[in-house]
């Protein structure tokens, strides 16, 4: 896969993330891997999204796509994904999506006997609803 074609790709897979679609990001994974992509580097690539929608999410809502390319150091047309992508996926998911692609990172450089397995435990992670999430709601309070 040439560069600009899997960051494109990728900002396929922010689409599918942001509305939890489980199946489609596994058939995402299928094909990426057959295309002979890596696990790590696939792993590079979605932390290095994850960190440009945070990014993104931190501009003005009214930062034009050209203005939102140069500060994101994108295409104009990538920006564009970043900026409709980073309005649909809440801060706290993204951070939560770091982590566990780090821990994915971790594994798959620690030796992973599956990376195919790795890939896919955070893709499920990834797909996840956070919304009812007691792990980061923190300690609950007792009355």
């Amino acid at each position: 896969m040439v560069v600009s074609e899997k960051k494109y790709s990728v900002w396929e897979l922010a689409e599918v993330l942001a509305t939890q679609q489980r199946g489609r990001a596994f058939h995402f994974l299928t094909n990426v891997l057959q295309q002979g992509e890596t696990p790590p580097a696939l792993i590079g690539t979605m932390a290095w999204m994850y960190r440009k929608l945070i990014e993104a999410q931190q501009l003005s809502p009214h930062t034009s796509s050209y203005q939102a390319a140069s500060r994101l150091g994108m295409r104009v047309a990538t920006a564009e994904l970043a900026m409709r992508n980073a309005r649909k996926i809440p801060r706290r998911q993204l951070v939560h999506g770091l982590r566990a692609l780090y821990d994915a990172d971790s594994a798959l450089k620690a030796g992973s006997t599956n990376d195919r397995a790795v890939m896919e435990f955070v893709l499920a992670q990834l797909t996840a609803s956070h919304a009812t999430d007691e792990a980061d709601r923190g300690p609950r309070q007792l009355s």
